[in-house]
């Protein structure tokens, strides 16, 4: 693997999140996966490659252990394709890393949106939780995950969850 392969892999990755949960926002997860899948067999197409394919040795007319190697070199030598490895190398980053990034982005905004707690908004709730740590302080005021497991709305009815939130608030922390 070369030095710069990772480092562009993570940024085709988080580009692709950058535009599933931007600009990416209405599409349905199943059509960048769909691009993704034909830039990957793109890449695989159009990588460059050594073939040997030896005719006489498929022919069976002379034995492998007679064959002088000068021999098999002029009447099969080994033949690069004619791919570009910038070419397989784009695809397999646009396509196969980026297109992964958004579909991520997508299925996540499509879980959030179909959640329980985001259906009942705008109403008010009352949520019981289970803090999984302490409220931390940070720069712009405290935050903490929480475990839901019930949820009442304002009309009287409830309902069990098993849902993370993030709470955060732009005070000093709770105790």
């Amino acid at each position: 693997m070369s030095a710069w392969l990772l480092p562009a892999a993570t940024a085709a990755w988080w580009a692709g999140l950058l535009v599933g949960f931007g600009p990416a926002r209405t599409w349905v997860p199943w059509a960048p996966a769909l691009l993704g899948v034909a830039a990957l067999v793109s890449a695989v197409v159009a990588a460059p490659a050594i073939r040997r394919w030896d005719p006489v040795r498929e022919a069976g007319l002379v034995p492998v252990d007679r064959r002088p190697a000068h021999v098999i070199d002029r009447v099969s030598p080994p033949r690069r394709s004619s791919g570009g490895p910038i070419v397989a190398v784009t695809a397999l980053m646009l396509g196969g890393v980026a297109a992964t990034g958004v579909c991520w982005a997508l299925v996540d905004a499509q879980r959030v949106r179909s959640s329980a707690l985001a259906a009942s908004t705008p109403d008010r709730v009352e949520a019981e939780l289970t803090l999984r740590e302490d409220p931390r302080p940070g720069a712009l005021g405290w935050h903490a995950l929480a475990d839901v497991r019930l949820v009442r709305s304002s009309d009287g009815s409830a309902g069990s969850l098993r849902e993370t939130v993030w709470l955060a608030g732009d005070e000093q922390p709770p105790d």
